[in-house]
């Protein structure tokens, strides 16, 4: 099927569009073909509106758009028109019989209620266009130093996205290496300071429709990197010393401090030894959480306040454990040492026990069972996080809060458990609710301090905002 009048006006069904990148793209791959006068993609309403001058075969207009990376509509095409500007667009063969004719003006009345500018994705699509006709970089020399940098990128929602931002930075002088992860939202590149700077690199990602803050810079070779780190899971000055000594025990690691009013961490590295990835996973190896701290760029007020979300959700987290403990310590607590409860549900259970599988069940030993299959998810999953914090402090021979917890409630859970297990032992009272109890306490605490820990960093950030931003010195 080809088209055959000098001037024809097709609206094509397209899936698959999220986004003025997806969009992009498809415009891209569309306006390579020749005889194609005009593109205009819509992701919202699913169509593009090609204008041709000469005959184009439906099937290249098709390969573009899978080539794109997107599915044809069934039918692809929906409408159609001789002319651009005054003829009305009637329904294709094969389009839906209820898609009423549309007059053009009414189409450039829909552009115009797209999601980007018209104009701004026109000079977009035009320097993406530009930028994949040329033809590789020139090669950077090798007694070039090349510096690593990693952004924090916004505005993506799909592989388009991640494929546009990367294309550009493939043909851009100066970049080596340009990786996007759609997942974290972050770009890693590679470049030659001498070539290009960071800050050009965020000027090319935001002409893309994208915003870039930098995150971490790491310095050319032999030099000094630095970054700062919001750290979670810290409650005395024992955590952040222990963070500081992990750290510092890093190969390529000059030095770590850590805050613990603040909750942030600030290192300096070599980075041709270690990397901002694997500082990371160290300090969560301790046992204690750790993301970048993004920082506003010069002028631009942040958008998002990665310490202020890292202590939401640290406060999201400590909230839903520690309901998580208190309902099944609570039911615990009555069955151990609330007297009618203590007699009658192992009683009720003996005589449920009796009657679903027969002979005779001790209530005394089936209650010690139930206590077991209550107190066993408080201690390994909402008290898992003690576990794991005091291995970290073992593996550097040190101890902490975590450490206390852990041997505490271990000590009150394993008797007990013997004390229901090992028949010699059946006698002796369990002390199940107190191993869950103590875990419960320790995880309100935890939720009361997460909470007064964010309204002092918002407090300490609001005293130093009250800081003068300028100052002039007057001399002689």
């Amino acid at each position: 099927m080809t088209t055959d009048t000098a001037h024809q006006v097709l609206r094509l069904s397209v899936v698959g569009m999220h986004c003025g990148a997806c969009e992009k793209l498809v415009s891209m791959n569309a306006s390579k073909i020749d005889g194609v006068v005009s593109v205009s993609a819509d992701a919202h309403a699913g169509e593009v509106i090609v204008e041709l001058d000469q005959e184009v075969s439906i099937d290249e207009l098709t390969g573009a758009v899978i080539d794109a990376g997107f599915t044809p509509g069934d039918p692809f095409v929906t409408a159609e028109s001789d002319s651009p500007s005054t003829a009305t667009v009637e329904p294709a063969q094969g389009a839906d019989s209820d898609k009423a004719p549309m007059d053009m003006d009414m189409d450039m009345d829909m552009d115009m209620d797209m999601d980007m500018d018209m104009d701004d994705m026109a000079a977009e699509e035009a320097e993406i266009a530009r930028l994949d006709t040329l033809p590789d970089p020139e090669p950077i020399p090798e007694d070039h130093d090349l510096a690593e940098a990693t952004f924090a990128v916004g505005g993506m929602t799909c592989a388009s996205c991640v494929a546009v931002i990367e294309k550009t930075l493939a043909k851009t002088p100066g970049v080596t290496l340009g990786v996007v992860n759609l997942a974290t939202e972050r770009l890693a590149a590679t470049y030659d300071p001498e070539i290009i700077t960071d800050a050009t690199i965020v000027d090319l990602v935001s002409k893309l429709g994208y915003t870039a803050t930098p995150m971490a810079v790491a310095a050319p070779h032999g030099d000094t990197g630095k970054v700062t780190l919001v750290l979670t899971g810290m409650h005395c000055a024992s955590c952040s010393g222990l963070i500081e000594k992990v750290l510092n025990k890093l190969d390529g690691v000059k030095k770590a401090s850590v805050n613990l009013a603040m909750e942030t961490g600030t290192v300096e590295f070599d980075p041709t030894v270690v990397g901002v990835d694997e500082i990371i996973s160290a300090i969560k190896g301790a046992g204690y959480g750790a993301t970048v701290k993004v920082e506003a760029a010069a002028g631009v007020a942040s958008g998002a306040d990665a310490q202020r979300e890292a202590q939401a959700k640290a406060y999201a987290d400590e909230k839903r454990m520690f309901i998580f403990s208190l309902a099944i310590s609570i039911p615990l607590l009555l069955i151990a040492m609330i007297p009618p409860f203590m007699d009658e549900v192992p009683l009720r259970l003996a005589e449920f026990m009796a009657a679903t599988l027969g002979g005779a069940w001790a209530p005394m030993q089936l209650g010690k069972y139930l206590m077991f299959l209550l107190a066993a998810p408080v201690q390994f999953i909402a008290g898992a996080r003690f576990y794991k914090g005091a291995w970290g402090a073992l593996k550097q021979r040190t101890g902490n809060m975590d450490t206390l917890i852990a041997i505490g409630t271990s000590a009150a859970f394993f008797y007990s458990v013997a004390a229901t297990f090992v028949p010699s032992l059946v006698m002796e009272p369990v002390f199940y609710e107190t191993s869950a109890l103590l875990i419960t306490f320790v995880l309100l605490g935890k939720l009361l301090e997460a909470r007064a820990k964010g309204r002092t960093s918002d407090a300490i950030k609001a005293l130093m905002g009250l800081a003068a931003k300028t100052a002039r010195v007057v001399r002689g």
